[in-house]
C-alpha cells in the first residue's frame, strides 16, 4: 500500500486548497458585506468551499474514477463537520475574546481547517482512492 500522505498528493491539495480559499474568503466578505453575522458567513462561505473542495479533490487530488460510495460521502461530510467546528470555533475566539482584526482571524481559521482537512482527507475519507493514484508527473502505467 502506498503512503496516504505524498508530495504529490499535498502539492496538488494545496492548489485546490488556493482555489478554495480563494472561493471561501470571496463568499465570506461578500456575505459580511451585506450585513451577515461572522458566524453565519463564515458557515456559509464554508460549505461553498466544501463543495468545491469535494469535486476537485475526488477527480484531481487523489484522481478517482471510482463511483462515488456512501462511506465516502458519509467520511467527507464527517470531515467537514469537525473541521467547520474548528474553523468556526477558531474565527470566534480569534475575533471575538482575542479583538484579532477580521481578516487576520479568518486566515488563522483557514489555517487550521487546512491542516485538519488534508490529514483526514489523505488519511481516511480518500484512503481507497489514493492508492490508485499516481504521484505527481507519474502516469499510472510504467
Amino acid at each position: 500500500m502506498k503512503r496516504a500522505v505524498n508530495k504529490g498528493s499535498f502539492f496538488r491539495f494545496s492548489l485546490v486548497g488556493m482555489l478554495n480559499t480563494a472561493v471561501d474568503l470571496g463568499v465570506f466578505f461578500l456575505l459580511s458585506l451585506s450585513s451577515l453575522s461572522v458566524v453565519p458567513a463564515q458557515v456559509v462561505s464554508y460549505v461553498v468551499g466544501m463543495l468545491n473542495s469535494y469535486l476537485w479533490n475526488r477527480r484531481w487530488t487523489f484522481a478517482s474514477t471510482q463511483h462515488r460510495s456512501f462511506g465516502e460521502l458519509i467520511r467527507f461530510i464527517s470531515l467537514s463537520i469537525i473541521t467547520l467546528m474548528i474553523s468556526v470555533g477558531t474565527l470566534h475566539v480569534a475575533y471575538y475574546y482575542f479583538g484579532i482584526p477580521l481578516f487576520t482571524s479568518k486566515l488563522l481559521a483557514t489555517l487550521c481547517s487546512v491542516l485538519v482537512n488534508y490529514v483526514g482527507s489523505a488519511l481516511w475519507v480518500f484512503e481507497q482512492l489514493h492508492e490508485q493514484a499516481p504521484p505527481l508527473g507519474k502516469s499510472k502505467t510504467p
